[in-house]
């Protein structure tokens, strides 16, 4: 008698916890700081005419597909709609970010040149034996009619943006980043900013959600 095998494929999905122990608080300069607050299940970041960006390294390397972030925005992002497109990048209600392994680390000299923020990023990945690739991010915007317009950052081109989505009229939003090669990634960034067009807000995220590849 034969036995038939049936093999199915399925995700691999779970929920990122958000607490003051696993995300790490990076600074951009004189910028000033986002305040953030930790609750049950979730961050506020609270913007005031500023910005700067949370990152979380993994445990270890994971390879990812999918990233999406879910939460609520109270407030504005102080933008025009027809502002240029050049300009629509510098401020985001939310920036999610996949940080990608790869062998980019900084020399002695890099370290003295580059800013604060790209040495810290440096040495979180370096205690897991990496280096960092790019950040592959998806950007929540006031205008959907923004939505798909994308670019390398012309000052740091490990940078890689789109636009992604908008909130809904009551503020909710679900922000989904696609990786479909599913590059091995060693953490993530979560960055708002209002400093740039002088705008207050807050940034409610509810939940983190992680889809590996499909196994079989």
């Amino acid at each position: 008698m034969m036995n038939h095998f049936h093999f199915l494929f399925a995700t691999v999905s779970f929920l990122l916890p958000i607490g003051s122990e696993t995300w790490q608080e990076l600074r951009f300069g004189r910028i000033e700081p986002n305040k953030v607050k930790y609750e049950r299940g979730g961050m506020t970041i609270s913007v005031c005419e500023s910005g700067s960006p949370l990152v979380r390294i993994h445990e270890r390397p994971l390879r990812i597909r999918r990233v999406t972030v879910t939460g609520t925005v109270v407030g504005e992002l102080k933008v025009p709609i027809d502002q240029p497109k050049a300009a629509r990048f510098d401020d985001a209600l939310l920036r999610v970010g996949i940080i990608t392994a790869g062998e980019q680390r900084l020399s002695g000299l890099q370290k003295r040149l580059a800013p604060e923020w790209l040495r810290q990023l440096d040495a979180l990945v370096a205690k897991g034996n990496a280096g960092i690739g790019e950040i592959r991010s998806g950007l929540l915007v006031p205008f959907s009619e923004w939505v798909g317009e994308s670019r390398i950052n012309p000052k740091f081109d490990i940078f890689r943006d789109i636009i992604a989505d908008a909130p809904e009229l009551g503020g909710k939003f679900r922000i989904t980043v696609e990786l479909p090669d599913a590059p091995t990634t060693v953490g993530l960034w979560l960055q708002a900013d209002g400093d740039d067009s002088a705008s207050t807000f807050q940034i409610h995220i509810d939940q983190i959600l992680v889809e590996e590849p499909d196994i079989e």
